[in-house]
């Protein structure tokens, strides 16, 4: 199985012109009436093979951590980031397997996050900023030499943390400060997202890729401020809450549409689901509730899929040059 980064490695290389690559692409667009960019390519398991090795490093890591138990948890907890990092040198630097790749950053990210946590005294800000700042540190230098894609949406995590910690020591957020904090996260984690996506509008390279972590964390970061403030997690069910949060993932979808990103909708939608669910359990019956909600949703969303590059089209004919520039473009299919 190979993707569009070995063709256009294979390009790159001499084995294969640029033409016949993109004939060959054009060929396939045309053979599955549709449009490669439209399909938003996910890239994490190219073969059985990449279960196998996660399955493997899950093992090793385990009796790892098991072994170096009695270290100390600093001790333990570091040793597993060492190993993920070890690891990754030959399956991911070399053998670039994309699901043994994501795995190995979790992991190498995790350890040394635990190993921060097990150092300071999760009490003192400043303590907690110098574990953000390590952690960050980690996951730039990861991406330098694996160039991961998750690795940018990791480490923009730490950089929120961060700046969380440092504001809120400074301030003193309230509950409600730091909502709007994390509304505001995530409004700078889709600008981050889109900068990725310009770089790359034919979804063919990395680029591409991180951007799809980066939606897949912008959304939640949007809307569950929003979901909090609409009174679902604390006041009764009510209708006017509902449409709130309803209408917030509409936006969402025409969002979506727009910048040709499904991952956007899909990180939001546990939210719409609970919401929905919430209000017909209020109402009626849980069981037929949920169902309902899932019947209706997921009617929804195969609809939109199938219009999906037509929706496109007539949104986009919508929108100003100015705008256009920024979001890929529009295929013939």
């Amino acid at each position: 199985m190979y993707t569009d980064d070995d063709l256009t490695y294979a390009t790159e290389q001499g084995v294969f012109s640029a033409e016949a690559v993109a004939d060959f692409r054009r060929l396939m667009n045309e053979r599955r009436d549709s449009v490669a960019v439209d399909e938003e390519n996910f890239r994490l398991i190219t073969s059985f093979n990449d279960v196998f090795v996660v399955i493997a490093c899950t093992v090793l890591l385990l009796s790892v951590s098991w072994l170096l138990g009695g270290a100390g948890d600093a001790v333990r907890y570091l040793a597993v980031a060492v190993a993920s990092w070890a690891v990754a040198e030959f399956f991911v630097l070399r053998r670039r397997m994309a699901l043994p790749a994501i795995y190995l950053l979790f992991t190498f990210i995790g350890g040394l996050s635990a190993m921060m946590l097990s150092i300071v005294d999760s009490d003192n800000s400043w303590q907690m900023l110098l574990a953000a700042v390590v952690v960050f540190t980690g996951a730039c230098l990861h991406w330098l030499r694996f160039r991961v894609p998750v690795t940018i949406a990791a480490g923009t995590v730490a950089v929120i943390l961060a700046l969380m910690i440092v504001i809120g020591g400074v301030l003193d957020l309230s509950a409600n400060g730091l909502l709007v904090y994390v509304f505001c996260a995530g409004i700078g984690v889709f600008l981050l997202a889109m900068v990725w996506d310009s770089r790359d509008q034919q979804r063919i390279g990395h680029q591409s890729d991180v951007a799809f972590w980066l939606h897949l964390l912008a959304a939640p970061l949007m809307i569950h401020p929003v979901f909090y403030w609409s009174g679902l997690v604390n006041a009764e069910a009510s209708v006017a809450p509902v449409v709130l949060v309803v209408a917030m993932y509409a936006l969402i979808t025409l969002i979506s549409i727009a910048i040709d990103r499904r991952a956007l909708m899909v990180s939001a939608l546990g939210y719409v689901i609970y919401s929905i669910a919430n209000v017909m359990q209020e109402y009626g019956n849980i069981e037929y509730g949920l169902a309902l909600t899932g019947l209706i949703i997921g009617a929804s969303l195969l609809l939109l899929s199938a219009f999906w590059h037509k929706a496109r089209r007539w949104l986009l004919g919508c929108l100003p040059d100015s705008v256009m520039r920024w979001l890929p473009a529009v295929g013939s299919a």
